[in-house]
């Protein structure tokens, strides 16, 4: 007797306190027709208490309306009270989103209108962190509305029940929810309203039923709520009552004066005994304690993808965050260099046990020369008590002076062996390693004779391109050459040791060596014989044998007769 005494104190000290929170929230405003969000993203009234940022409205101050309160036209927006009220005359929809999909509405107060959050044929919908309180009908009204989230409102004192569910309602995820006094129910589903899944919430002392179903709205889950001081009607349709052994079922507050008998399993926090509901509904693991949910989101990593960036250009950070909790999850990421505040991103409906990764752009615009800390930080969500992971640091970027930097960073021949008077080609990759558009000249060199002068190639910063020398090799004595390429260094350049690069040697022989040996004999001819037939880039050919550019005597990509006939009518040269 001495705990159900203190038990009803704490409710009604418990809605004492929220209902004078709602109050001291509400300011007297003037009554007003409906505030609409267009589907173009226009408010209308211009004048409303609604500023838009892209697809987030948030109200700037109070509305009363003699009529609906809000009406969203428009697909994937969020609507935040930040703590307003929206209030009614006891008639009309508080927010109306019929039709509507991917729509978030949190953190108002909603209250005096028919019903107070109202769905018709709506999907992919949250109503997330509202008090909404003392409509006429319902608190929250779905119709041939699925694949919903109603999460962490608190849902009170309305005249009929907090949450409705009718006509093919279906998939929807209630939970977390705070379901109190409503003066009938605190949820009921009617007219085939199956498979929806109600897990967390608190229903307690809604006047006549804490669950009501009505109408064959059957296989719905109910589990880990805390059912105090209510009753369960079913209509005849069976639900499921539990989420097995060992996650357990649901919290009934009657449930020791029903089964004094009643053993905890094993320390499970399980009684070993079923509630019964009626002849076709039970709680198969019905909870010792009133259950505590488990919320809990975390940093897990914070990376920059530089450790060093030029004052004025951008550099991205990826954060990774995980929902370690039980219950999907909508928070905020901030991500910072030291206390500058980078981005604001929001989490929307993170899954229990799923990672997500956020980029953010950080634009180094303003920054002064330094070192910054790179870190992010994810407001603590309802009910999460380890807040000690919610903030990850991950080390220091460099912000530095932009700097004029052009290099070479690859030479490649065509051919170790080209054949005297014959050409060949040398493939020479260039890169702007500096932070401003440059242009400049590129030569590249056999031995200390200028081969090739490309003029102008320009680049924007990080940039880089591949350009081709050819060499021809008339005038050249035979022997070996080495091949290079140097980027004449720009105005204001001062690291030019990488403005030149060495390939390597070539060697130039007599017409028909292939392998550099300065004679044409078998060797030679064996090699070309057998790559015939093979093209650049082609496949092997019957000898399982791929294109060699030194094979390829004159050099139009491919190995065929005149390739062979002409290392064979040169053989036993040199």
């Amino acid at each position: 007797m001495a705990r159900k005494i203190v038990s009803g104190i704490m409710l009604t000290l418990f809605l004492l306190i929220s209902m004078l929170t709602l109050a001291f929230n509400i300011q007297p405003v003037k009554a007003s027709g409906t505030i609409y969000i267009r589907a173009d993203g226009s408010i209308d009234p211009p004048t409303a208490p609604v500023q838009r940022n892209g697809d987030i409205y948030t109200l700037t101050g109070n509305i009363s309306s003699d009529a609906s309160g809000i009406v969203i036209e428009r697909n994937n927006v969020t609507l935040d009270g930040t703590g307003y009220t929206v209030q009614g005359i006891g008639s009309g929809q508080g927010i109306d989103l019929s039709y509507r999909t991917d729509i978030i509405i949190q953190n108002m107060n909603i209250r005096n209108f028919s019903n107070g959050v109202y769905l018709w044929y709506s999907y992919g919908i949250t109503v997330l962190g509202n008090n909404i309180t003392n409509n006429d009908s319902s608190g929250i009204s779905l119709c041939h509305s699925s694949s919903n989230h109603i999460c962490r409102n608190n849902i009170m004192t309305n005249n009929i029940e907090g949450i409705l569910l009718y006509f093919l309602s279906g998939s929807n995820h209630i939970y977390l929810n705070t379901i109190v006094a409503n003066k009938r129910s605190g949820i009921h589903l009617i007219s085939f309203s199956d498979v929806n899944n109600i897990y967390g919430n608190n229903i307690t002392a809604n006047t006549k039923y804490g669950v009501e179903i009505d109408y064959y709205s059957g296989r719905n889950t109910f589990y880990h709520n805390n059912f105090i001081n209510n009753t369960v009607s079913t209509g005849s349709s069976v639900n499921v009552w539990d989420d097995s052994y060992p996650s357990g079922g649901n919290y009934w507050s009657d449930y020791e004066d029903k089964y004094p008998d009643a053993e905890e399993i094993d320390d499970s926090g399980i009684w070993d005994t079923p509630y019964v509901i009626d002849e076709e509904n039970e709680d198969h693991y019905p909870l010792l304690n009133k259950h505590q949910p488990l919320c809990d989101v975390v940093v897990i990593k914070v990376e920059p993808s530089k450790l060093v960036v030029a004052q004025g250009k951008s550099t991205f950070i990826e954060a990774t965050v995980q929902n370690q909790g039980n219950y999907p999850e909508y928070f905020d990421l901030f991500i910072y260099a030291d206390d500058n505040l980078l981005e604001t991103r929001p989490v929307k409906n993170l899954l229990s046990g799923v990672i997500s990764t956020i980029t953010c752009t950080w634009n180094t615009t303003g920054f002064d020369i330094g070192n910054y800390t790179i870190s992010a930080y994810a407001t603590p969500v309802p009910f999460e008590t380890n807040t000690t992971n919610n903030n990850y640091t991950d080390g220091v970027v460099t912000i530095r002076s932009p700097i004029h930097d052009v290099a070479v960073v690859n030479v490649l021949c065509f051919k170790t062996v080209v054949c005297q008077n014959y050409s060949t080609f040398a493939y020479v990759t260039v890169e702007n390693q500096g932070d401003f558009i440059e242009t400049f000249n590129i030569t590249a060199y056999a031995n200390e004779t200028v081969i090739h002068i490309i003029t102008n190639i320009n680049l924007t910063s990080e940039d880089s391109k591949n350009v081709t020398f050819a060499w021809n090799t008339t005038g050249f004595a035979k022997g070996n050459y080495t091949i290079w390429a140097y980027a004449e260094p720009v105005e204001g350049e001062i690291d030019t040791e990488d403005n030149t690069v060495t390939d390597g040697w070539v060697v130039v022989s007599i017409l028909g060596d292939v392998n550099g040996d300065g004679k044409v004999r078998a060797d030679d001819v064996l090699a070309v014989a057998l790559r015939f037939g093979t093209d650049q880039g082609g496949p092997p050919n019957s000898n399982g044998y791929i294109y060699d550019a030194n094979c390829d005597i004159n050099d139009d990509l491919k190995i065929r007769v005149d390739d062979v006939l002409t290392v064979a009518l040169n053989f036993g040269q040199g």
